[in-house]
């Protein structure tokens, strides 16, 4: 805490030496952690392991760059304009250095102190809810968000919610944010597809799951867990701790950015959840969704998604009757093949192949019971125990034959009712 010359109170942040050469050389240990997992075990990513390295070392070069921090400040002092309710100390540019950095000092009460603040005549539940609908605003709306809201970050000073230490902040792009706005109402409307559609354009162009089907019923599942219950009851991070293990079972490789995303709304529900948790967070953002979009953004969201489909459409329709015209041309000229396969017709099939062996075998044992009683009328010699032997050779045979037919019978109708 300093004064200016000129009078005003401000706070110093000063680093400390030698941070950046210790940040690398641990960075510089993750990285080749990463990238021998990445090569000895490529099935059991998550996220993309190198793309998280990278992540934090590209956050820990904005912390450490103390202008980095100035500018978000100004850049978050902007945002705050509008509101009433929220701030953040106004920084000094000039004063300002890539290892110092001069901001307002503010003098107030943490949201680690819930006591002090009902004391204060601060209604917490209004803190809590004006926070979370900012922190909607500043994600799905602007895509400039902070991405640390622990308590000792966030004070109330003079009625206006202040946000400190903007080194670490987060920005995503404006698909980004449509997805989220898109996955946060698919959990909500318990709509699996638009839940699966979200997180594969989440994942990129290069996420293709070998098993689509598969794919739908884990969401159902995760769907039906917690899209179904209050929102008061809802965990983001046991929410997103399942997607993220459903999406390792199908080899679903998400960027690395969810994770700047992930970690913020766990870290702000945590806080919530031991000072103020009367605070729905769940709930607070999807009302702010849907208050967001007025009828004529409905509008124009829906023209615009009827106009892409239609669009989509009119493409497939003319690349199908472009297959259908080659499709007649090899069929014409005898070169077309049909390679078919009926889903879900292993077990008929293994039936029918079980049925067919055993009519099969039923026949080889009437032929050899028939045939060796032919040769024992005969009386074909050589003969043993009065019967001859080509004869009491088939007898055996047939038999043996028989016993196994009524065992395979019998064990393979145990096992089907156990199932």
């Amino acid at each position: 805490r300093a004064t200016l010359v000129s009078g005003e109170d401000i706070a110093v942040k000063v680093q400390r030496p030698g941070v950046r050469e210790t940040m690398a050389q641990d960075v510089s240990i993750m990285r080749s952690i990463a990238r021998l997992a990445t090569r000895v075990v490529p099935s059991a990513q998550v996220v993309d392991l190198r793309g998280v390295v990278e992540e934090l070392w590209d956050t820990f070069e904005s912390e450490t760059d103390f202008l980095l921090e100035a500018r978000n400040l100004s850049e978050f002092n902007r945002f705050c304009a509008p509101y009433r309710y929220m701030d953040c100390p106004k920084p000094y540019m000039d004063l300002c250095s890539e290892h110092v950095v001069v901001m307002d000092y503010v003098e107030g009460i943490a949201l680690s102190h819930p006591d002090q603040l009902a004391e204060a005549g601060y209604d917490l539940k209004e803190i809590g809810t004006k926070l979370v609908d900012n922190f909607a605003a500043q994600m799905l709306d602007e895509g400039f968000f902070h991405a640390d809201p622990h308590p000792g970050n966030i004070l109330v000073s003079q009625g206006s919610i202040v946000l400190i230490d903007l080194g670490m902040v987060g920005r995503l792009n404006q698909k980004t944010r449509a997805v989220l706005r898109d996955m946060i109402f698919a959990v909500g409307s318990q709509d699996s597809p638009a839940l699966a559609d979200g997180l594969l354009r989440f994942a990129g162009t290069q996420a293709d799951p070998e098993d689509y089907a598969a794919l739908l019923s884990d969401l159902d599942v995760i769907v039906k867990e917690f899209g179904t219950v209050d929102l008061a009851d809802l965990n983001i991070a046991d929410f997103l701790g399942a997607l993220t293990q459903m999406a390792q079972r199908h080899d679903i490789e998400l960027p690395s950015s969810i994770t700047t995303v992930g970690r913020a709304l766990v870290t702000l529900e945590g806080m919530l959840d031991e000072f103020i948790p009367d605070v729905n967070m769940i709930q607070i953002i999807s009302n702010h969704i849907a208050s967001s979009k007025t009828v004529s953004v409905v509008g124009k969201d829906e023209l615009k998604t009827l106009g892409l489909e239609g669009h989509q459409a009119l493409h497939g329709v003319l690349g199908a009757l472009a297959e259908s015209k080659v499709a007649m041309h090899m069929l014409t000229r005898g070169q077309l093949r049909v390679n078919m396969q009926l889903v879900g017709s292993q077990e008929p099939f293994a039936m029918l192949s079980d049925m067919v062996n055993r009519l099969t075998m039923a026949l080889i044992v009437v032929g050899l019971f028939v045939g060796s009683s032919i040769v024992y009328f005969a009386g074909m010699k050589p003969i043993v125990f009065g019967i001859p032997v080509v004869g009491f050779m088939g007898y055996v045979v047939a038999f043996v034959l028989s016993v196994w037919i009524v065992f395979d019978i019998y064990f393979k109708g145990r096992r089907k009712k156990k199932r």
